[in-house]
């Protein structure tokens, strides 16, 4: 019998870390990530570990892809890899030779989004169900470079915050309206004098096209071209570590 699944993904800038789930016991299946996504002078790296009950070692697997492959193409090979992989609840059924596709065994998709804005409880979305749909456009004011591709304590990688936290509630974060605040990241300048924009960036005002709309083009700047990119000419701290 076909296991029903959970798909469970954070689409970030330039990674995407996802988690298969048995919907029925929550089991995790299958976990990794895509780093390097959209990163000039880098190649995409997807890898995944295949988890096993009753096996002695998971396996691990890695897979390098071109440079400049679409955000939209790295995550179609994602859950290609998946439906490829070694995992038992993706091998062909009786006598059948074909394999069994995660668009017909996940039954449900979560994904975090960047800034709730006051929503403070889970949303789920389902075919036709509008209302949902534009409430997640609402939110996507506050991150529109994020969103439209649908906490950790500390995250200090390439996308870096604080959050400060007594008696297990959250009191205040080291980011302010958007995520672009706060400490520099990867990419994204952080906190920086809020004129600076207008000397780098002339036309920093000039709608910019988006996946699922517009933003300004200082946005972009901000958000895509600044951080360690523009310190260091590189996003990866561990190449300037």
């Amino acid at each position: 019998m076909a296991t029903d699944m959970l798909l469970a993904v954070n689409c970030g800038s330039s990674s995407i870390k996802f988690k298969l789930y048995s919907l029925s016991n929550l089991d995790t299946l299958i976990s990794g990530s895509a780093s390097n996504v959209e990163v000039k002078g880098a190649k995409p790296s997807i890898k995944y570990t295949v988890h096993e009950p009753g096996q002695n070692e998971d396996e691990k697997v890695s897979e390098e892809e071109k440079e400049g492959m679409p955000y939209e193409d790295v995550f179609e090979r994602v859950i290609s890899l998946l439906e490829g992989s070694s995992s038992k609840h993706f091998a062909p059924k009786d006598d059948s030779k074909s394999r069994p596709r995660a668009r017909d065994l996940v039954k449900v998709v979560a994904h975090r989004v960047v800034h709730g804005g006051t929503e403070s409880e889970p949303m789920a979305i389902w075919p036709g169900h509008e209302e949902g749909l534009q409430m997640m456009d609402a939110l996507s004011a506050f991150a529109p470079l994020h969103n439209h591709f649908a906490v950790q304590v500390v995250r200090l990688r390439r996308a870096r915050s604080f959050l400060c936290i007594k008696d297990g509630k959250s009191y205040d974060t080291s980011m302010g309206l958007t995520p672009l605040d706060g400490l520099p990241g990867g990419t994204r300048t952080g906190s920086v004098d809020p004129v600076l924009i207008f000397h780098h960036t002339p036309n920093a005002s000039e709608p910019t096209d988006i996946p699922g709309g517009q933003c300004a083009k200082a946005e972009i700047v901000m958000n895509k071209q600044g951080g360690l990119q523009a310190l260091a000419g590189t996003p990866q701290f561990g190449e300037i570590t």
